[in-house]
């Protein structure tokens, strides 16, 4: 009782404490109850606007600073969470946990959920009640569990997605091949791209606006990068995607960039070879430093224009390819070549992809200050130029290892390709026989055995490797006889092999008429003039130094018929072998051939019963009376053979002039040499019109599927010419153009812009019955038409 009395009167203690208080501060008292109810009321007031707010705004998110006002999954996720579709007779999955009513999350990809009998690894929307952004409908990307879905159906190949893709308005069997995308990797190469689009839409959406509220979706933003590229590895064939996934990455890769980025190695192409953001800035800022192209941007830039069709060669062996290329440009335009500046400034106006951002707008937007310079088509068309300067001398290798990859690498592939290209070990042993004969000034003889031990891998010879080791001789400035090209044969283990300096820009690739008369010409006469065993200075001199001038050989030319000279004399040629070279001459100029044989005997003054006896069996060769050789030398020996009998102005004959003495001390009659000079000319018009080699066998024309040259091109953009669907292919790259744009673009195309839009809009209407582009200044492209027309 004692404590119940002590109690009552703390109390009472305590309630007049507080009366009194009242008593002497009741304004600051009253103060403080009007905040309180203040506060008490707004409080409620932001209940009440909670819950009629709409499902999106209570999406729940792990960086959430308040705890969600959705129930979603209070405590972590497990490696896997089942779910299955409600429907009228369908019930949740006893063996896992289910989401509410009106909750969604974003389901990262190191969880994994199970639906419908699949299981999916993470990068989604999952749950039900999310809205898009801006058209007030349910999210497109979001994975609905409730709805129903054809477990039966797997097929991603078969288009069942309309044409802006959405989970929700997808049938069951869509919904099913969806999930099986999802849960096979996401990487089939033929799948519909209905399937890639409502995927990337999940992608797109995390990447651009949950990361702008949300610390962990900015946190997984390197991941989403490296599966758009993943995409984009595997589904870039579509224009469209490309398009839409590249310019993601742009916005997220690129927003600062450095200076000087074209001196810096060039990152690749994209997939199918599509030039991205920090292409052009680099390009950009190369041509606003007034500085030289490096080669590999030359490269990368040649690959990533949309106009470039490569062919076979560069294809088929890119390495190859790529590595002439950048020889040819330097040799081309030495340290780069110089950009132009165009008055464009680059500028990345992104459309989004998904249609939870509305349809048609330009959310995000990049500008420099830089001239993108991958508008105009000058430069463009001298690097095109340098590739078709590549391809010819590709071809054959191209071919070869196409028809057996196995032999690329030996040394019969690399005899096809240009000496650029060869391993240094090889391409020093031609550069070194280059050294030889050009200090020497002449041509440099060497077994055939020797020179083949050069090249270990070298193990058998046949006229087609002999072919290309003689285009391969001219790569590196040299000469060689014999050549198959020429005339010559494969030449066997022991036979002699001549070398010369030639000049690659002016050496002949084949015999003209007159060389080929010059060199039959040089084939009688070392036989003639070896018929005595070794043949005299003179003769050796007359046999080069007249055919040369008097046949009116290029510097070319003259060269090899030194060369070819020198291998005649080391093997002597055997007349029996020209026979029939000489089978198709008339009775005239048979006769006319003699004629000149006859001379060369008499070169130098003398001639012996050798040389008589050769006469003899090369008359019988071109079909003349051999006692005819007697009286042509008796002629030759009194008086030269002239063509037309020299005459002085009065009528009267030319005196002959004394004889002329070489420093030899060998005697020649200047009269004959005029005479022999006179009577050639006429010869060397016979054997010229008349001497046609032995023809190369042709390698045979390669079946359709070996053709090196580029295959039909694909039509156009819209069915429109090249030049404009190139135009075509660079408007779609943004939203909208300035009409000072475009003009610009138009003069660097040479066509009048009016003109070409008409045709663009005309092709547009009748391939969409919807104008590509709208508008007069600024002029907008249609985002319904660009996604149809790059799909």
């Amino acid at each position: 009782m004692a404590r119940k009395s002590s109690v009552g009167s703390g109390l009472a203690l305590i309630v007049l404490v507080i009366i009194g208080a009242i008593a002497k501060y009741a304004g600051e008292l009253l103060i403080i109850c009007i905040v309180v109810a203040t506060a008490w009321i707004i409080y409620k007031l932001l209940l009440a606007n909670q819950a009629k707010a709409p499902p999106s705004a209570r999406l729940a998110d792990e960086a959430s600073p308040t705890p969600p006002l959705v129930p979603v999954v209070k405590s972590p996720l497990p490696a896997v969470t089942r779910f299955a579709p409600r429907g009228a007779d369908s019930q949740v999955d006893p063996r896992g946990p289910s989401i509410s009513d009106g909750g969604a999350y974003w389901l990262p990809r190191t969880r994994s959920v199970e639906l419908a009998g699949r299981t999916l690894g993470g990068g989604f929307y999952f749950g039900s009640g999310l809205q898009s952004i801006k058209l007030g409908s349910p999210e497109p990307a979001l994975i609905d569990p409730r709805l129903p879905v054809d477990r039966a159906v797997a097929e991603c190949t078969v288009r069942r997605l309309e044409y802006w893709p959405s989970y929700s308005r997808a049938s069951s069997a869509a919904r099913g091949a969806y999930l099986n995308w999802l849960a096979s990797g996401r990487k089939d190469p033929s799948a519909d791209l209905g399937y890639v689009f409502l995927y990337f839409y999940g992608l797109e959406r995390r990447a651009l606006y949950d990361a702008s509220v949300s610390q962990s979706a900015k946190d997984e933003l390197p991941e989403i990068r490296a599966e758009v590229e993943r995409l984009l590895a595997i589904y870039g064939r579509s224009g469209s995607f490309q398009l839409y996934a590249g310019s993601l990455l742009d916005i997220l890769k690129y927003r600062v960039v450095d200076s000087g980025l074209y001196k810096m190695p060039p990152p690749p192409p994209r997939a199918y070879n599509a030039l991205g953001l920090v292409h052009r800035v680099a390009l950009g800022q190369c041509a606003n430093d007034a500085s030289p192209l490096p080669p590999e941007w030359a490269y990368t830039w040649f690959l990533g224009e949309p106009t470039t069709r490569l062919r076979t060669p560069a294809t088929r062996c890119p390495a190859e390819f790529k590595q002439l290329f950048l020889q040819t440009y330097a040799g081309e335009f030495g340290a780069g070549l110089m950009l132009p500046k165009s008055k464009t400034r680059i500028a990345l106006e992104r459309r989004p992809a998904s249609p939870t951002f509305g349809i048609g707008a330009a959310t995000h937007t990049l500008r420099f200050d830089l001239p993108d310079v991958t508008l105009l088509t000058a430069p463009v068309r001298k690097l095109q130029d340098v590739a078709e300067h590549c391809y010819p001398q590709l071809e054959s290798y191209s071919r070869l290892v196409g028809k057996d990859p196995s032999r690329a690498g030996t040394f019969d592939a690399m005899l096809e390709l240009p000496l650029a290209l060869w391993a240094d070990r090889n391409r020093r042993v031609m550069e070194n026989i280059r050294k030889i004969v050009s200090e020497g000034g002449i041509p440099a003889a060497v077994p055939f055995e020797k020179f083949r031990s050069w090249f270990p891998e070298w193990q058998t010879t046949t006229r087609a490797k002999m072919l290309s080791l003689a285009r391969v001789l001219s790569d590196a400035g040299l000469g060689m006889e014999p050549d198959l090209r020429f005339g010559g044969a494969v030449p066997g283990l022991g036979s002699p092999i001549v070398f010369f300096a030639d000049d690659k820009a002016s050496a002949m690739p084949s015999p003209t008429a007159r060389y080929t008369a010059a060199a039959l010409t040089m084939q009688l006469g070392a036989a003639v003039a070896m018929a005595d065993g070794a043949p005299s200075d003179v003769e050796k001199g007359m046999m080069t130094r007249q055919l040369e001038e008097w046949l009116h050989l290029s510097e070319s030319e003259c060269r090899r018929l030194r060369a070819f000279t020198r291998l005649v004399l080391a093997s002597p040629p055997k007349l029996n072998g020209i026979k029939a070279k000489v089978d198709a001459l008339d009775k005239s100029q048979r006769v006319a051939v003699g004629d000149f044989l006859t001379l060369i005997a008499q070169a130098d003054t003398k001639v012996t019963a050798a040389e008589v006896r050769t006469l003899e069996k090369s008359y019988h060769l071109l079909g003349l009376d051999q006692k005819d050789v007697y009286s042509k030398l008796h002629v030759a020996a009194i008086e030269p053979i002239s063509v037309v009998p020299g005459r002085g102005e009065n009528g009267h004959p030319i005196p002959r002039p004394p004889p002329a003495r070489l420093r030899t001390g060998v005697v020649l009659d200047p009269a004959k040499i005029a005479a022999l000079q006179k009577d050639s000319e006429r010869v060397s018009v016979i054997l010229g019109s008349i001497f046609t080699d032995e023809p190369v066998a042709a390698e045979p024309e390669p079946r359709p599927d070996e053709d090196e040259r580029t295959s039909a091109p694909a039509a156009g953009l819209l069915g429109l010419r090249p030049i404009d669907s190139a135009f075509v292919s660079t408007l779609v790259g943004r939203p909208h153009w300035t009409r000072a744009e475009l003009e610009e673009l138009a003069v660097d195309r040479g066509f009048m812009l009016d003109g070409v839009l008409e045709r663009i809009n005309d092709a547009s209407l009748d391939k969409f019955d919807k104008s590509l582009l709208e508008g007069d200044d600024p002029i907008e492209v249609n985002p319904d038409v660009v996604r149809e027309l790059l799909q």
